[in-house]
């Protein structure tokens, strides 16, 4: 006999009290949940969630800030992936900026033509650094196509261009992607923050030492540009010359510092300013090599040694040879016959690699460098913190100046026990409070501005690299003129490497007060695929994602009829 049930009245009204209840709860929790403004972060690596400095950057932003990405159309699926987390970051930066933050993406190849060509021109001269990319169709046939991973920032009519992809030839592709996606929240922050600044920081290009001139230093100068403000300043014995500037560059001098102007310096530095040195301890004429002939390296009398000394380091005056180094064209031919020019590596020119233990040089490609020496440092102090920033390969060599070099070395068969100088040091971040190189010393010919001399520093920070060519373009000759190439590019291989951006950080690090760089420091667990089990185990991993699911659809069901069956039956 079934039974019946019977709901009474008081049940009902029960029920509907709980109903009632739950119903204002949500609407309690909705409405706190619209005056309190949080965001939840569940992944391991907390790949949603920004730093502080960020989150503080953003309560800056006061009117609209515009960012186009152009990132957008037919792409390779590692691209569209990043297309997504750049979407997931810059919504991310929108809900924490008020709304302040807005975005579009762009498919710079939508329109085709004439106009596509304009937009790629346009692109690459504000700042942004075109991918050829390559994937193949469904008819095994190979499609190329250009891309643009970067965007461009807009805040009050100034625009700045960021590369979201960074060219690395130490990584592959999927890598490199890698590379960029955990670099998103700094390279988007960073451009916010210079673009809103009322006044960008100033830097000193020291002039007056026969130091770069601006035709081989106009890489340098347009990488920097969009950042800071850029001035030439001479020194000439004045002091207080480089006040109002954050940050002082010495760009490969050839001539003697005088004692004034290294007073100068001194007294710039003992008051918190921060320089990037950039010397040549030893110099080579390169345009000897152009006819076969034999040219020397000398040891470059720039007086900058014993003030270098007392901050802490030593540049060497020795050359160094790397196994990993740049390939020039070298004509093989014996004389009289065709000339026959094959690809040779040329030791004096190191690819020097950065390490990714330091906020300066993570993630960052080769540098290219041009007879560099290497660094020592000295001093036992506890008050300067000495990090490595630029370092030769496992395989070099060091040779004591004067040195003889000829083009005919590079038949010579590479011995691995000849290069016995792994890891050399060329270039050294200093920080922490220096002691002045002037202290208990007169300086004749200094024009004083009334402030004492001061022998212990404030708290600061400086870069030294034992290679002036780092941050030296090189130049073509042309029927319409003499045109600069792109800083770090090698023409001879026709190959981009990391200068600029090394370049860049190192101004950033040494202007950055607020602990924007530390975003850097980031890390992104990203479980790549196994290529090689793809293509072993395909056949075994479709049956598995095809056959389980289906499996445990059927086991679902059986067990759901048993425990039905089980339950109306008695």
């Amino acid at each position: 006999m079934k039974k019946l049930f019977i709901i009474s009245s008081g049940q009902k009204a029960k029920s509907l009290k709980t109903l009632a209840l739950f119903l204002g709860a949500v609407l309690a929790v909705n409405l706190v949940a619209s005056f309190l403004y949080f965001r939840l972060d569940l992944t391991s690596d907390s790949r949603f969630t920004l730093s502080q400095v960020t989150k503080d950057k953003l309560k800056q932003v006061k009117d609209v800030v515009y960012v186009k990405v152009y990132l957008d159309g037919d792409m390779p699926i590692a691209f569209k992936k990043m297309k997504r987390s750049v979407k997931e970051m810059l919504d991310e930066l929108s809900a924490y900026s008020g709304g302040n933050l807005q975005y579009e993406f762009v498919n710079p190849a939508a329109e085709g033509g004439k106009k596509q060509n304009a937009l790629y021109e346009e692109l690459y001269k504000k700042g942004l650094r075109p991918v050829n990319v390559q994937e193949k169709n469904a008819e095994g046939g190979i499609n190329q196509r250009t891309l643009f991973p970067g965007a461009i920032v807009s805040y009050n009519g100034y625009e700045i261009g960021i590369n979201l992809l960074t060219s690395n030839s130490r990584v592959n592709p999927e890598e490199a992607i890698t590379i960029g996606v955990q670099n998103l929240e700094y390279s988007f922050i960073s451009a916010i923050d210079m673009i809103m600044k009322k006044e960008l920081p100033k830097i000193a290009f020291i002039q007056g030492h026969d130091e770069l001139d601006a035709l081989h230093a106009q890489g340098a100068l347009q990488v920097l540009s969009e950042r800071f403000n850029i001035d030439s300043v001479s020194i000439r014995g004045r002091m207080g010359a480089l006040d109002g500037f954050s940050t002082a560059i010495i760009a490969k001098p050839l001539k003697k510092w005088s004692e004034a102007d290294k007073l100068v310096l001194d007294q710039y530095i003992m008051r918190g300013g921060k320089v990037a040195w950039f010397i040549d301890a030893v110099t080579v004429n390169d345009d000897s090599l152009a006819t076969g002939e034999v040219t020397f390296g000398l040891v470059n009398e720039h007086n900058l040694d014993d003030q270098l000394f007392k901050y802490g380091v030593r540049i060497n005056p020795t050359v160094l040879q790397d196994a990993q180094s740049i390939l020039i064209p070298v004509n093989m031919a014996v004389p009289g016959a065709q000339p026959q020019f094959v690809p040779s590596p040329w030791y004096y020119y190191p690819l020097l690699n950065a390490p990714d233990d330091n906020i300066i040089t993570k993630n960052l490609n080769v540098v290219y460098s041009k007879y560099p020496s290497s660094i020592d440092t000295v001093g036992v102090g506890h008050d300067i913190k000495k990090t490595v920033l630029l370092g030769t390969s496992q395989y070099a060599r060091e040779i004591q100046a004067p040195v003889m070099v000829s083009l005919a070395q590079v038949t010579r068969k590479f011995k691995p026990g000849d290069f016995n100088r792994a890891w050399a040091p060329v270039a050294m971040l200093l920080e922490g409070q220096f002691t002045s190189a002037f202290q208990n010393r007169m300086v004749p010919g200094v024009v004083a501005n009334g402030k004492p001399l001061v022998g212990k520093s404030n708290p600061t920070k400086m870069v030294v690299v034992a290679d002036g060519d780092i941050i030296r373009n090189d130049v073509t000759r042309r029927a319409d003129g003499v045109m600069p190439y792109p800083l770090g590019f090698d023409k001879y291989m026709n190959q981009q490497f990391g200068n600029k951006d090394f370049l860049l950080n190192v101004i950033s690090y040494l202007n950055d007060d607020t602990g924007l760089m530390q975003i850097r420091n980031r890390e992104m667990v990203i479980r790549m695929l196994d290529k090689s089990k793809i293509y072993t185990q395909r056949s075994l991993w479709i049956a598995i994602n095809t056959a389980i699911p289906m499996l445990l659809l059927v086991v679902f069901g059986v067990v759901f009829i048993m425990l039905r069956k089980r339950r109306y039956a008695r």
